[in-house]
């Protein structure tokens, strides 16, 4: 017996030495990277995060890196990982061809190697060329009507909950979101879907957290075999039998649009990639994730400052008000909203405090030189988007404040085109970011037309948290009071 162990753990050692000595220079650029707080030989900082909840993961993360940082490196049991925390190293990694892939290991068990939010550097581009007819100003304002009527119904859904008492307002403006993606990308009018799409996404998002915090689950073979996995199943099926009635319904009315004007569904069933249902149903699932997520979430925040900070709700509406507006006016196009520059800035600064997505992640496939270091391949890069938007070296010492007015031209200006980024930049730009924000737009526009809005949350009580998106830890309660009557310009 004792020789079987003796031969166990002289081949164990010896295949541990060749396995290191094979990727000696990938160790060697990995020791000279500066170590993040918390690690612990052989396991890194798996434990800390085992240990935490999901709702804790940003925070730990965040306060791992320190103030003046400028890199920082740490082991998540086998797998390396780099944290980078300047304008210039963003930009670097963002726009670099070596950057492009997105960690398999965050995303790999929910979605098929084929989907567009997990493909990689040549399939990636195909995909999203793909799609990219979708999302022309010629089909942005093909939508507009459509995308205002799906608001307009919102504002009349609410006004029952305009009473003065306090409600949790996300949910409602998820489904709205949702509704206008389906309607303007999907070209599927069917509300019955709405809230149940909505509540399915809601159980779903903390299912991919508990795998993060998980590291044996990272392995598949692991992961299918799980309680988790079974529950990621129980919570996809039924959004996924809602997404095969959109498609369903495209293919028993296929029309071919003028020009280039063409929605997400068509492109995705008219494409010469012959994707299959499977596939189709899978980009049609991230891609109203996403964006109705990041509509969702930036407006119940919008609307939370506004409530918190009224001299700013004040100048909204004076904005609306002095673009007279009718009681009548049946739609606003993408470039009638170009009339509303201080809504924009609204929109800009609650993505600057709240972004998105708070650490997005990038995957290396080769060495990329970072400042006075070198980041090897096969390395997860962190990008604390949270971070950079509150840097006080760049946006002055009111960072953490509410303040839209620095998103005016001159102000703005002086900013570095990397430390603003609700919507990433390069090759992984959000391709639906146009869409966003004439979304956002319409909705601030009709909604503070017709609503005042109050909260009892103060602004220094607001924490957020990853989900994977960036959410506020506390629920969006809000007071909705209607109309004008209830909002004197000057009180």
């Amino acid at each position: 017996m004792s020789l079987i162990l003796i031969i166990l753990v002289v081949t164990l050692t010896s295949l541990f030495a060749i396995f290191r000595f094979k990727h000696r220079r990938f160790y060697k650029l990995a020791a000279k990277i500066p170590k993040l707080p918390g690690g612990l030989p052989i396991i890194g900082a798996t434990h800390i995060f085992m240990t935490a909840e999901p709702k804790d993961y940003l925070p730990i993360m965040l306060d791992m890196i320190k103030k003046d940082m400028v890199i920082g490196s740490v082991w998540f049991g086998t797998q390396f990982a780099v944290i980078l925390n300047t304008v210039e190293d963003f930009q670097k990694v963002l726009t670099s061809p070596n950057c492009i892939n997105k960690p398999k290991l965050l995303f790999d068990a929910f979605f098929s190697d084929s989907a567009s939010f997990c493909v990689n550097n040549n399939p990636h581009e195909k995909r999203r060329k793909l799609l990219n007819p979708s999302f022309t100003s010629l089909m942005l304002n093909k939508t507009n009507f459509h995308t205002n009527e799906t608001i307009k119904g919102f504002i009349n859904k609410i006004n029952a909950k305009s009473d003065g008492k306090t409600i949790d307002i996300y949910h409602d403006i998820a489904a709205c979101a949702l509704r206008g993606t389906l309607h303007a990308h999907f070209d599927y009018d069917d509300d019955s879907l709405d809230y149940k799409v909505v509540k399915g996404f809601d159980d779903f998002k903390p299912l991919i957290m508990q795998r993060l915090g998980k590291p044996w689950l990272s392995f598949k073979p692991f992961f299918k075999l799980s309680k988790l996995s079974k529950q990621v199943e129980a919570v996809r099926t039924p959004i996924y039998e809602c997404i095969n009635k959109i498609i369903e319904s495209n293919k028993h009315h296929r029309i071919k649009l003028e020009g280039r004007c063409v929605s997400t569904i068509r492109q995705l069933l008219d494409t010469k990639q012959k994707l299959s249902d499977e596939e189709i149903a899978e980009e049609i699932f991230i891609f109203i994730y996403a964006s109705h997520e990041t509509s969702a979430l930036a407006l119940s925040a919008c609307l939370l400052l506004l409530a918190m900070h009224k001299n700013v709700e004040e100048k909204v509406f004076e904005e609306i008000k002095n673009a007279k507006l009718s009681e009548e006016f049946t739609s606003i196009s993408n470039e009638e909203t170009q009339s509303f520059p201080y809504i924009e800035m609204v929109i800009k600064e609650t993505m600057r405090l709240f972004p998105p997505v708070a650490v997005t992640f990038r995957e290396t496939i080769a060495e990329v030189e970072v400042g006075d270091y070198l980041i090897p391949p096969d390395t997860i890069v962190g990008l604390p988007v949270l971070l950079i938007h509150r840097n006080e070296k760049i946006w002055g010492k009111d960072a953490g404040s509410f303040r839209p007015e620095r998103f005016e031209p001159e102000e703005f200006k002086k900013i570095p085109q990397f430390a603003f980024l609700p919507f990433l930049l390069g090759k992984r730009t959000c391709i639906g970011y146009k869409y966003a924000m004439y979304f956002m737009k319409i909705f601030i526009i009709n909604f503070v037309k017709n609503y005042k809005v109050e909260t009892d949350l103060k602004f220094d009580e607001l924490k957020t948290q990853m989900t994977p998106a960036t959410s506020l830890l506390q629920a969006i309660q809000l007071k909705l009071l209607k109309g004008s009557e209830n909002f004197l310009i000057g009180q």
